[in-house]
């Protein structure tokens, strides 16, 4: 298996703002449910209450989510096959109403939902089951849907989930082609069809053969097939090869169709809907940089977002009633000049960024330097130039190349697969990769890796199926490595057959410096579920992660940083008066606590379950006063908001005598610990010293002594600044060290006057 790497000069132009260019996710949803004698009944399955029911309440919560996750999704509900009865509107095809059409998460379509729940128990007084004349009028209702869809052209991703469990939609030919054209125009403009088919009991499976026709030409009912979605969905490529030795190869591939859901289904498929992959980057992964054994191997790689935290804008969060609506409140603010109080009036032109208006203005970007006294100013160019050249990834050409005499031979170390030999000259041929890029350095056993060195969050990677050529920038790629799939699935295999991780160096970003990560595998120590059961002794892989690598971010370089000095006179101390460093630690107390902890273990953390309590209590409010429902004192309480105080009310609950026992021995050995602590010496008199007449003024006979003693950075930049204003010969400097040489060079040229 080889893999060969597609050079792409435009990809990396540095001038093609394009690649730079960051996307929001903005997802447009519409539901199509269609009404039938089956879906208005009550279900067993569901405490008698209807399908429909379930599928509305289920939404319902879903937009109650999203418009604190990801307020920029747009909703829309449509039924057809039902009469028009308010809050039903009518959209022009006798049996096609809508709900609410296609819009951005607002409060007066929630409301209205949750009227319609909250007035309704039944809801078959509003829907009324209604067949259409001909069924060619399916085909009508599609491309109604496809006009609504393209109406809105603020959502960069528009897909429609269609909810039926009627597995007859014609019986006609003729019809069967309409739609089958209709489906291929919701492809041929990128929307997406996300067929939900519901069976009503388990005695009459749910048959979709002739949704197989419909949906023959497109991958909209196949699972695994198609190209890679950019947004969503919820595909996952194995990458294991277990039994067929064909697994790749998609021509031999048996096809898998979306199979049909139950009644009890319903809320978690709808709910799965909220789960967006958002690609954080694309870029190569080299195992072998044109080196004479591997030659040039590698494969394309995508990353994807694990999770994010719930974050909410200033300017949202202030809101005020105006009878019965809630109104947000809008803040305009003016610039002012500090020193005349005169206002700065910004040019009006529709071409400038706020930025460049400001910089028109006289208003740079500032960095306080040394002590906060002294601001740099960066106009928009310089900052940009700080930003996006932090590292120098450029090719270095053949011409650049470093000849070297062979009596220079043995100065120079260099591997094996980077030499060409000569009769009279060696050649180093130095190159670097282009940005963005990932290199394999190595591997390790995956008991050697410590959790707690990850920096940041990880990130998932898996294979890029297109094998790097973006369906937005096609033309203008031309790709990266062949068969990514099958070296990516190689790979991953291998570190599960040797339990070893991957050490990789370089950046994932074209403006971003070179960092070093670990490729840690799924589904193996430390990032499986496999060996969890839940109650009916079957396998929890709701929750497992697909199979991949997790991308975890290292130490290196800029992340070490020096031990405090007053703890380097510690270890030193003790290490002169024999201590050593077991010695310092209570033993008996680390016992106490490893006794009290191993009773409150938890197998798995998911982070949606401890979602924000400010968050939730914010929106919390707005709902009940939207709503008018009472908002008694108790619904106020933290233990009602927040998940992680009930969880320790919950613990502390559930103590048993002996762990009493444990915290109150743990209690007592603490406090004589810090008594002793409170009448022991402090770690360093000398550092306590210094720190004491830091923000004192200093005489020069404090200088003085400093300066013999090669000590003057114990003084801080304000009090070397009181020293130069005394004496005013003394060179001025931004930084403490320059300052702090200025005055050596001061002193040395006047020590007979000082004296």
């Amino acid at each position: 298996m080889s893999s060969g790497y597609n050079n792409n000069e435009d990809e990396y132009d540095p001038n093609n703002k394009e690649q730079y260019r960051q996307t929001e996710v903005r997802e447009a949803i519409t539901f199509l449910i269609e009404i039938t004698p089956e879906i208005l009944k009550p279900s067993n399955d569901l405490n008698q209450i209807s399908q429909l029911k379930e599928i509305l309440i289920s939404i319902n919560e879903l937009m109650q989510e999203l418009i604190i996750t990801s307020r920029n999704t747009g909703i829309g509900i449509y039924f057809y096959n039902c009469e028009t009865i308010p809050p039903l509107k009518n959209l022009l095809i006798p049996t096609f109403n809508s709900l609410f059409k296609l819009n951005v998460l607002n409060l007066s379509n929630m409301v209205k939902l949750n009227d319609l729940l909250t007035n309704h128990e039944d809801l078959t007084s509003v829907f009324k089951y209604k067949k259409m004349k001909e069924e060619s009028e399916l085909n009508s209702i599609l491309s109604k849907m496809i006009n609504q869809l393209m109406e809105k052209k603020e959502f960069n991703k528009r897909r429609m989930i269609w909810i039926t469990n009627n597995d007859q939609p014609f019986q006609k030919e003729s019809t069967l082609e309409n739609l089958k054209r209709t489906v291929d125009d919701f492809d041929g403009f990128g929307f997406i069809i996300d067929p939900m088919f519901i069976s009503f009991n388990h005695e009459k499976p749910f048959k979709f053969d002739k949704f197989i026709d419909i949906f023959s030409n497109t991958n909209f009912l196949k699972i695994n097939q198609g190209d890679d979605d950019e947004f969503g969905g919820n595909k996952r490529i194995k990458l294991e090869d277990q039994t067929s030795p064909t697994l790749f190869d998609k021509s031999k591939q048996q096809i898998n169709y979306q199979q049909p859901i139950l009644s009890n289904q319903i809320k978690k498929k709808i709910l799965s809907i909220r789960n967006i992959n958002r690609v954080q980057f694309s870029c190569p992964l080299i195992l072998s940089d044109n080196g004479s054994v591997g030659g040039s191997l590698g494969c394309n790689i995508k990353g994807y977002t694990l999770y994010n935290h719930e974050k909410i804008k200033k300017s949202e969060i202030s809101l005020y009633l105006k009878e019965e609506d809630i109104k947000k409140v809008y803040i305009k603010s003016n610039l002012i000049n500090e020193k005349t109080q005169n206002p700065i009036n910004l040019k009006e032109d529709r071409n400038l960024s706020i930025v460049e208006k400001k910089e028109e203005s006289g208003i740079f970007k500032g960095f306080p330097l040394g002590g906060g006294d002294d601001i740099l100013l960066l106009n928009r160019e310089q900052i940009e130039f700080l930003r996006n050249y932090t590292f120098d990834h450029r090719l270095q050409e053949k011409s650049e190349t470093k000849d070297i005499k062979k009596e220079d031979l043995d100065e120079v170390e260099f591997p094996d697969d980077i030499e060409d030999q000569d009769d009279n000259n060696y050649i180093l041929s130095i190159s670097y990769s282009k940005a963005p890029y990932l290199k394999i350095i190595g591997f390790r056993d995956l008991n050697t890796f410590n959790p707690s060195y990850i920096c940041s969050t990880p990130i998932f990677i898996s294979a890029d199926l297109n094998n790097g050529i973006s369906a937005n920038n096609a033309s203008k790629q031309s790709g990266g490595f062949t068969n990514s799939l099958k070296t990516f699935a190689s790979l991953y295999r291998s570190t599960l057959k040797l339990q070893k991780y991957i050490i990789v160096i370089g950046c994932i970003r074209s403006n971003s410096k070179p960092h070093l990560y670990a490729m840690y595998p799924t589904q193996t120590i430390c990032s499986s579920k496999s060996d969890l059961k839940n109650e009916n002794n079957t396998e929890d892989v709701d929750d497992e992660l697909p199979q991949g690598f997790l991308l975890c971010k290292l130490p290196w370089l800029e992340d070490f940083r020096a031990l405090p000095s007053n703890y380097i006179q510690y270890i030193e101390k003790s290490t002169t008066e024999e201590e050593s460093e077991s010695s310092l630690i209570d033993r008996p107390l680390v016992n106490e606590f490893k006794n009290l902890f191993k009773n409150f273990e938890i197998n798995s953390y998911k982070p949606r379950d401890y979602p924000n309590p400010s968050l939730n209590y914010y929106f919390n409010v707005i709902k009940h006063e939207l709503l008018q429902l009472p908002f008694l004192p108790t619904d106020k309480s933290l233990q009602k908001n927040d998940i992680t105080f009930r969880k320790l009310v919950d613990l502390k609950k559930n103590l048993t005598d002996d762990d009493k026992s444990t915290i109150s021995k743990i209690k007592e050995r603490i406090g004589e610990l810090s008594t002793n602590s409170k009448n022991s010496e402090p770690l360093s008199t000398t550092t306590s010293k210094i720190s004491s007449t830091k923000n004192n003024e200093i005489t020069t006979e404090e200088i003085l002594i400093a300066w013999k003693n090669n000590n003057l950075n114990i003084f801080n930049m304000n009090q070397l600044k009181q020293f130069k204003k005394l004496n005013p010969d003394i060179q001025t400097a931004v930084k403490k060290q320059d300052m702090i040489n200025n005055i050596s060079d001061y002193l040395e040229k006047n020590i007979k006057k000082m004296n």
